[in-house]
């Protein structure tokens, strides 16, 4: 049974210490995602909308979530060769005790304290 006025956000997204944006924007593709593969396509438009930022702060926190394993973007065209809204796929933190769901990123704690350590670092330089 698919819930349609709610999501749930495991509790392990505050183990990773993201930005507001990275994480508004981790939420708002989390809402609009497959439960079974995690599979989404939302324009940059709507997440913008939804998220109360532009696409530019979009495309960044895509980028940073990318980076971080939390979300895999591909590109998609139309047959005549236009682009089309990005298919991502959101990475589940859920453990597989979870509805059955396990996550394709492995996420490790201390890695991506070490990756956004890191990026906050090079942010100031």
């Amino acid at each position: 049974m698919q819930h349609k006025n709610f999501f749930m956000v495991p509790n392990r997204i505050f183990d990773l210490e993201l930005k507001l944006r990275d994480f508004a924007v981790y939420c708002c593709l989390l809402r609009h995602s497959d439960s079974k593969d995690g599979s989404c396509f939302p324009s940059r438009r709507v997440i913008a909308k939804e998220c109360g930022m532009d696409r530019k702060t979009v495309d960044s926190a895509i980028e940073n979530l990318s980076s971080l394993g939390l979300v895999k973007k591909i590109q998609r065209h139309r047959k005549d060769g236009t682009r089309t809204s990005n298919l991502y796929y959101v990475a589940s933190l859920l453990s597989k005790s979870f509805f059955g769901i396990v996550s394709e990123f492995p996420i490790e704690k201390k890695t991506h304290r070490t990756r956004l350590r890191n990026y906050h670092n090079r942010k100031r330089e």
